[in-house]
């Protein structure tokens, strides 16, 4: 003998998992939107103002001149320092080449690392030429004169001085500032990275694809 009841009881239970299913979707939903609201958190120091960079031109390690505003449509990382820095720059640069290889091709083709020199009396395009593929084939170092470089470090408010090495007066090094910038595709300073940030792959490529244009 059947039991009569047993339609009633599937019954109540489409509707309640029904009910579930429907929660669950406007749950989603409203967090679909909560999110679509929140502004995006860089993973460095974020400018709470999109600032626009004046243009600058410099030479490239080709001896040609290279123009910021060539990278129009391209999200740019651009450092400070200088090829015979001991340290800092190497592993910053390594750094940014580890971040480089974390991209899809399609999306290394819309990134470009920039190294400015600091130390444009020995930093020449030749030497520059030999330095930067050490990190990456297509990362781009520049170079100027003395007075080029000056005005491009004070719109980054990039620091840097020359210091005699104790006991050998024609020798020098640089102190400098040590921070990355991160540039959006039209040209606006986004963020900044200090060493510690810039160890952070993973965030880092999450705030270069935030700002990629889309495809």
């Amino acid at each position: 003998m059947s039991d009569a009841p047993a339609p009633r009881k599937s019954r109540v239970v489409w509707l309640v998992c029904g009910g579930i299913l429907f929660l669950v979707c406007a749950l989603l939903f409203l967090w679909r939107q909560w999110a679509a609201m929140t502004p995006y958190q860089f993973h460095g120091t974020s400018y709470t103002e999109d600032k626009a960079l004046p243009d600058f031109q410099l030479t490239g390690q080709t001896g040609r001149p290279v123009k910021l505003s060539d990278f129009r449509g391209k999200v740019v990382l651009l450092e400070f320092g200088f090829t015979s820095c001991p340290n800092i720059c190497p592993t910053s640069l390594g750094d940014l080449a580890m971040i480089n290889r974390g991209l899809t091709p399609e999306e290394r083709e819309k990134v470009q690392v920039i190294f400015v020199t600091v130390d444009p009396q020995r930093d020449t395009p030749a030497k520059l030429a030999e330095y930067m593929p050490f990190f990456d084939e297509k990362f781009l170092g520049l170079t100027g004169t003395p007075e080029e470089i000056e005005a491009v470090a004070k719109d980054y408010g990039a620091y840097y001085r020359r210091l005699p090495l104790p006991g050998r007066p024609d020798d020098y090094t640089m102190d400098h500032s040590t921070y990355t910038y991160l540039i959006d595709e039209a040209g606006r300073l986004r963020v900044m990275y200090d060493l510690r940030k810039l160890r952070d792959e993973d965030a880092i490529i999450r705030d270069i694809r935030h700002l990629l244009p889309a495809s």
